[in-house]
């Protein structure tokens, strides 16, 4: 969203004129009394310290008389220069820039005249000939400063905010005594995102000031910039304070109360904004923002129909209209899958199995639901039957879970996820168990829950911490078995921008199995067997890291290109545990990641993910190769319904160890 600013709002506080600008003003005034003409273009026209592109006000009149008096004398440079100024007021720019050539082919060294045409231009959007020129006229009078300060905007408008800095300071050397230039310099020091730097400007302006109405409105954005909502919302209030109908400030505090989620308030006065002001964008893009954030759909499309015939074309109301018409109360989620394993048990996997054949379906459903306030809900069914043909804790089982989770944004910077489930491992039928005492009632029902708090200080820094209480049917032997995972993490998340991701996570993990009568065989002369009933547990900690860098970005072809990292080992409660699946002491994997995607043609989408490193799968062994692919294609068939294929393949430590896997998924997202 743009600024809050609206250069188009008159100020409240009473200004004067600096004294740097009045003996500028003498010599257009001595010649307006002198032709009755330039009066009238006086009030319209540009000062000579003004730099900012004219308004659409064109001076029909003016332009007139100077064409008048151009035809009775062509040499008139006076009548000239007042065309020149008149048809840039009718942003005329190539005749008026064509009338400043002229006059310098009879005059080169026309001060005046180079400095209108360098401003026209800029206007014009030429900036490179702007700036050329102007920097032409500083080399014969470096000390110029309506020529620095018209420097000074071209660089702004070119996006060249260094080169606009420096030019800013020089202008404070040359008038100490100015606060608009320190002020320029505090709103490109928060462009640069130096905000130490521009936070010293504005407390030094409001240290000699404290009514200084535009340092302490750029205080409160400096503010808002950096989420500390509560003290920006405290600069606009003294803002009103002592200017009550200050619209700046108005608009100002509503974006902040949509910024801290208050809502009902923010509506009030966006709409008391736009009630004033129906022509300023920014009131009415920030009025539609709030009303989709409440849910009103009919009424957030009527004020972006508004917006757009204030801004046409804006790419901000595009993006809003385009997810709004994407936006349904419910979206259906189902995906239906097949995975097979290939491999032998990992090294130091001394129990369990030797060389086993994994095959793995999915079939899940959830039904994502964004009808309550702030918050959206996901309703999920999965049922995932799994086989290994052969050995001793072969077989098939074939459990299911329901889960019911909710997400709720408590404030600006902290959201609540929770959940709460059952997961059904299967009808408790005897079994052979690890080391049991003859066979033993398998897993049936076990609760599962889930608990996250996600907190925001910056919008684009997430730190979650996060509990969980999930099953794990890895394999049959570990759904017979009713593993649980006790599960708490740490995760970090930064975008600094666009094109760039960062996660860090770290984890403590418990698994415990079902309690079952255990056989135990006790050293000794001779050895002798006892039993126990107890559940198996085992524990493990680890982290990972992934980092991507985009390095191309177009519609067609997008590349992102990074390094992903995985560290984790388990230690058990008592040696030989095995819960039926990969739980090394020791294990690593570094990977060089690459993603890409793009349109391809019509609806159809493309995406590729994958990585190529090495791994080590426990302590003392020599690093392997490992590969993951998983390349998918989108069919967006209509708005509301897109279908998704992919395929996975991987040679790194999955459920069975170290294997060779494949799958592939089907997937659909069904808005209605």
């Amino acid at each position: 969203m743009g600024t809050v600013q609206s250069k188009g709002v008159t100020r409240v506080a009473p200004q004067t004129i600096p004294r740097r600008l009045i003996p500028r003003l003498r010599a257009p005034l001595r010649k307006a009394i002198a032709f009755p003409a330039l009066v009238m273009l006086f009030a319209i026209a540009p000062t000579s310290g003004q730099t900012d592109p004219p308004t659409a006000r064109a001076p029909q009149t003016s332009l007139a008389v100077f064409q008048e008096r151009l035809a009775r004398d062509p040499a008139d440079r006076a009548a000239m220069k007042g065309l020149a100024r008149a048809q840039a007021e009718m942003k005329d720019f190539g005749r008026a820039i064509a009338t400043y050539q002229k006059l310098l082919e009879s005059e080169p060294n026309d001060r005046d005249s180079r400095v209108g045409l360098a401003r026209v231009l800029s206007w014009n959007h030429q900036y490179v000939d702007s700036i050329r020129l102007y920097r032409e006229i500083l080399d014969g009078a470096p000390d110029d400063v309506e020529v620095l300060e018209g420097l000074a905007s071209v660089y702004v408008w070119s996006n060249h905010p260094e080169e606009a800095i420096q030019a800013y300071q020089r202008l404070t050397t040359l008038d100490p005594h100015s606060r608009g230039y320190p002020l320029e310099l505090a709103r490109l020091q928060m462009r640069r995102k130096n905000l130490p730097a521009a936070r010293a400007l504005l407390d030094s302006l409001l240290s000699s000031d404290p009514h200084d109405r535009e340092a302490r409105l750029q205080l409160a954005q400096l503010e808002m910039q950096q989420s500390h909502f509560e003290d920006a919302l405290k600069q606009f209030d003294q803002v009103l304070d002592w200017w009550p109908d200050d619209f700046d400030a108005l608009l100002g505090k509503a974006q902040n109360f949509y910024y801290l989620r208050r809502l009902s308030e923010a509506i009030i006065l966006a709409e008391a904004a736009v009630d004033r002001h129906p022509d300023n964008y920014d009131a009415v893009f920030l009025l539609a923002s709030i009303e989709r954030a409440q849910g009103k759909r009919k009424q957030s499309l009527a004020e972006l129909a508004h917006a757009d015939r204030l801004s046409p074309h804006n790419p901000e109301v595009a993006s809003m209209k385009e997810a709004l018409e994407s936006e349904t109360k419910f979206t259906l989620h189902t995906v239906a899958a097949f995975d097979h394993e290939l491999g032998q048990a990992g090294a130091g996997q001394t129990t369990g199995f030797q060389a086993d054949d994994l095959r793995t379906f999915a079939y899940g459903t959830t039904l994502e639901m964004s009808s309550l306030p702030h918050s959206e809900s996901f309703f999920s069914v999965s049922y995932s039957p799994s086989n290994i043909p052969t050995g001793y804790f072969g077989g098939t089982a074939g459990p299911a879970e329901i889960f019911y989770r909710q997400r709720t944004d408590l404030t600006s910077t902290f959201t609540l996820h929770g959940g709460i489930g059952m997961a059904r491992f299967g009808p408790g039928d005897p079994v052979n168990l690890p080391d049991s005492a003859g066979l033993q009632r398998s897993a049936t029902e076990r609760p599962t829950a889930l608990l996250s708090g996600v907190f925001t200080p910056r919008k684009k820094l997430h730190l979650a911490l996060t509990w969980s209480r999930l099953g794990v049917p890895a394999t049959p032997l570990a759904v017979r078995l009713g593993v649980i995972e006790s599960r708490t993490s740490g995760m970090l998340t930064c975008s600094p921008s666009r094109q760039t991701e960062l996660n860090l996570e770290y984890y403590w993990r418990r698994d415990v199995s079902l309690p079952y009568d255990q056989l135990v065989v006790t050293s000794g002369s001779p050895p002798t067997e006892a039993y126990f009933k107890g559940p198996e547990a085992i524990q493990g900690t680890g982290g990972s890291l992934v980092f991507y860098q985009g390095v191309v970005h177009s519609t067609y072809f997008a590349l992102k290109a990074g390094y992903s990292t995985e560290i984790y080992g388990y230690g058990g409660l008592s040696p030989g545990i095995f819960l039926g699946y990969f739980t090394p002491g020791f294990y690593q994997q570094h990977l060089l990641m690459a993603k890409l995607g793009g349109k391809m043609w019509g609806p159809f989408e493309y995406e590729f993910k994958g990585g190529v490193g090495l791994q080590q799968i426990d302590h003392n062994t020599a690093l392997t190769r490992a590969l993951i692919l998983n390349p998918a294609l989108h069919w967006k068939v209509n708005p509301r319904l897109t279908l998704i294929l992919g395929y996975t393949y991987y040679d790194t430590a999955q459920a069975l160890g170290v294997v060779q896997g494949n799958g592939v998924r089907l997937s659909t997202d069904w808005k209605f």
